[in-house]
């Protein structure tokens, strides 16, 4: 091979790498994540106040300025440690918020569907941030765990592909641009 091409290989390499690692920046700036959770115990009840980062797609934005409804999916479980077996699952609870835009108002309306409640925005963004503030989101009774147990909890929040428009989910399915999830994370349970 002589330089010329040594020089060419190596530049398509290099172009290559930089748009791989702009594409890997680009998928992961538009990811779900948990900044934090704490826990406190109310009236029985152990709560998460917890707050997650929930960038859209270019995509998911597109077909919400268009009248889909979008819906996010927190979940959480309770999980109780075992030395020598997988944890075991105690509790799970999902949250479940539909995003609309409606045209007529410019606005953005926010539906907690678990509790039937509404609330309007006149951005975007404030709507990210409202449904990202979760707080005192009830997960278990304190009477179900253990004392002598160590107990952890995981979150992950997602888009739910499931809930799009018929015609819309086998594109959802194969395309990344839709595929828009958080890692779990756990912390161990402290009240």
């Amino acid at each position: 091979m002589n330089a010329a091409a040594v020089r060419a290989l190596a530049c398509g390499l290099i172009y290559a790498s930089v748009v791989v690692i702009l594409g890997l920046k680009s998928a992961q700036a538009n990811e779900f994540s948990v900044r934090n959770a704490q826990f406190r115990v109310i009236n029985g009840v152990i709560n998460m106040d917890a707050d997650v980062d929930l960038p859209l797609t270019e995509a998911a934005r597109e077909a919400l300025s268009n009248g889909v409804t979008l819906t996010v999916v927190i979940e959480s479980e309770v999980r109780a440690q075992r030395a020598l077996l997988w944890d075991e699952s105690i509790a799970n609870i999902r949250a479940i918020f539909a995003i609309e835009y409606h045209a007529l108002s410019d606005q953005y309306v926010l539906r907690n569907v678990n509790l039937g409640l509404t609330q309007s925005y006149t951005n975007l963004g404030a709507l990210r941030a409202e449904l990202g503030r979760i707080r005192a989101f009830p997960l278990i009774g304190v009477s179900r765990l253990a004392a002598d147990q160590d107990h952890s909890v995981r979150i992950q929040a997602r888009l739910d592909i499931e809930s799009l428009p018929a015609p819309l989910r086998p594109l959802a399915y194969l395309s990344t641009r839709w595929r828009v999830s958080s890692d779990w994370y756990e912390w161990a349970l402290r009240w």
